[in-house]
């Protein structure tokens, strides 16, 4: 037997038990949901999940860095909390 027949065979096996699961009167709740779950998946009903990376204007922009080679040495150590 080909690895895909294999393949294959254990995806309906996989599809035929969660179906069972999900429609058991007497199974679990949490189990039914999942097995529902399970099957969305397995058949691609799944919602990608979305990030939202730019900011509240829209755009992709960072915040402005300070540039620390131009600060004074004074400068540098009020910033880091220390004292000369």
């Amino acid at each position: 037997m080909r690895k895909s027949t294999q393949a294959l065979w254990k995806r309906r096996q996989s599809i035929a038990r969660l179906a069972a699961i999900a429609t058991d009167e007497n199974a679990r709740s949490s189990d039914r949901i999942a097995a529902v779950h399970l099957l969305n998946v397995m058949h691609g009903y799944n919602v990608p999940q979305k990030i939202d990376h730019s900011s509240a204007d829209g755009s992709i922009t960072t915040r402005p860095t300070i540039d620390v080679t131009k600060l004074s040495d004074s400068a540098l150590a009020e910033i880091l909390g220390l004292r000369y």
